[in-house]
Parts: structure tokens; sequence; C-alpha cells
């Protein structure tokens, strides 16, 4: 597989006829996606033909599935699937195998990451016509993040080191919420995926790399959450387990 990390994103798209569909898993959401949803309604039209925004709500127990099914002005674009609460992995995947786009970008809730960095990953697949483009938050990629704690920096370090020595999977940042597939990546990818939960990321990039798909990896500009979904002592654990598991399954002939 090609991986690559880009440093230099000051160049422009000038076609941008691709039908998009940007899928976000939810999850007790209520209070933050609306404004999040509202910047890519702002910020889609006129950047691509035709788009559609999915909205996986993953079993909220906050009212956001009624927040959302009563918000008539998302018009057309806005689809919500509501499922039983099953993890972030479950969520994306049916987000990403209902998507109808040429292109298809799922990103997380929060908005940590702003919406305008779709420009950065969609001109590097115009440029590179590499069929998925992930982001990364690390600083060592050029990236700008801000409001993370040293702590969780830390156990993401650690994490990221034991990724790469179990898969060898060589990217600065494998859990980035944001990341962007081809209509065709996505169909031989998500059906194949089997993990729920945190580590899913891993799983997709381990199928891309046996199906020989490129990946190149964009620095994004980011901003630390309050009340993250993410707990470095809950879920280290049990994510780390998962890796090793989707290594045995992936790794089969």
């Amino acid at each position: 597989m090609q991986e690559n990390r880009i440093h230099n994103m000051g160049y422009a798209v000038q076609k941008r006829n691709d039908f998009i569909s940007i899928v976000i898993p939810a999850w007790n959401e209520k209070n933050r996606l609306p404004n999040y949803l509202n910047q890519w309604l702002v910020f889609l039209p006129g950047k691509f033909d035709e788009f559609e925004i999915i909205i996986v709500d993953d079993g909220s127990s906050d009212g956001l599935f009624e927040e959302l099914i009563k918000r008539t002005e998302y018009g057309k674009y806005l689809f919500v699937l509501r499922r039983k609460h099953e993890g972030k992995g479950a969520a994306v995947k049916a987000g990403m195998l209902k998507a109808r786009g040429d292109i298809v970008l799922f990103c997380d809730a929060d908005g940590a990451t702003p919406v305008e960095e779709c420009t950065s990953l969609y001109n590097k697949h115009v440029e590179s016509g590499a069929p998925i483009i992930i982001a990364s938050r690390n600083a060592n990629s050029g990236a700008n993040s801000v409001k993370n704690s040293f702590f969780r920096h830390f156990i993401g370090r650690i994490f990221r080191l034991i990724v790469t020595f179990l898969t060898d999977l060589r990217f600065y940042d494998t859990q980035c919420g944001f990341k962007l597939f081809t209509s065709h990546a996505v169909r031989m990818i998500f059906p194949k995926v089997t993990t729920p939960g945190w580590a899913f990321d891993i799983e997709v990039l381990l199928w891309a790399k046996k199906f020989g798909l490129p990946v190149f990896e964009v620095p994004v500009s980011w901003h630390g959450m309050k009340d993250s979904r993410t707990k470095p002592f809950r879920d280290a654990l049990p994510m780390l387990l998962d890796v090793i598991r989707i290594k045995r399954l992936v790794g089969r002939p």
C-alpha cells in the first residue's frame, strides 16, 4: 500500500462536480451536532454539484433524533438513520453503506475538525487520484491541533506506537474522525468491517492495505473538545484487544 504524508495543501480545486456524502455518527450529541450540521449546510452548496448528509443516531437517549427530524430547514439534504447503541464503528459502517455519493467523508459529530478541512482532503484526492484520504491531528505531520491535554496526547502517542508495531500501519494518526473515500473504496472495505467500537479505523486501514488501495494522510486543524466520548483509561485496553483481533482477522488469506 502506498502511504504518503502531505505537508503543504496550499492549492485550490478547479473541479468539484462529484456527488459527496457526509456521514456523521452521533450518540447523545443534541447539544453539539446541530451547530456542526449547520456549518456543513453552509459550506457544501456551491462546492459540489450534489451532496447529502447522513446522520447515524447510535441509540441516543438525549432527544437527538427528535431534534433532527423536526428541523425541516435541512430539507432534502439530510437523512437520519436511527439504530440501537452498538458503537461508533457500527454507526459509521451503517452510514457509509447507505451513502450514495461518488465521494464519502465521515466525521465526528463534536465538530472538532472544521468543515473547511474537507477541502484539504478532497484536493488531495483530486491531485493524487488516491481512493482514501485520511486526516492527521499529529503536529509532526504539519497539523495544527489545539486544546488537547498532555495526558491525552501522551496516551495517543503510546497507542500509535503499539498499533504501528502490531499492524505495520505507518500513519501519524489512525484515529482522527475525518476520512474520505471514493464510493469504490467504500464498497470494497466497509462490508468487511466487523469492529463496532473505537478501533474500527484500524480495521478499515488494514483492509485498505490488504486490497492494495493507496491511502494518503493530510494534516488538518483540529480542536480538542470537552466531554470527549473516548476515555483513555476506559478505552485503551479494549481498543488494543480489538487491534489484536483485527490483525488476526484481516491477516487471513
